[in-house]
């Protein structure tokens, strides 16, 4: 391998990334979530998709969501943002654990 080369496989990762992105995108950020028109998987997707991908459901069982959504709420605070309301909380903690594994 040559630097040029190397070089040009490095200017093409943006693009690359973008293209990435871009198919991701076309799905929407409920895509393969469980019940996707429901207002609470919004609500979901508003709060704990603001920082990072929303996680299945499935990916937890229900009795691990209360303290992941703890934690969560408690870096929402570190990074100066409202976690959810106790009614909003409330809703998504029955959404993850009526679909968890």
């Amino acid at each position: 391998m040559t630097a040029s080369w190397v070089s040009e496989m490095k200017a093409l990762i943006p693009t690359l990334l973008l293209l990435l992105l871009a198919g991701c995108a076309t799905t929407g950020p409920t895509a393969g979530l469980p019940d996707a028109e429901a207002y609470v998987l919004q609500t979901y997707v508003a709060y704990c998709g603001t920082c990072h991908g929303v996680p299945h459901p499935g990916r937890h069982r229900a009795a691990e969501w209360p303290a992941i959504v703890n934690l969560m709420e408690r870096h929402m605070r570190t990074r100066g943002m409202i976690p959810p309301q106790q009614a909003e909380r409330q809703a998504i903690l029955a959404y993850l654990r009526e679909h968890a594994r």
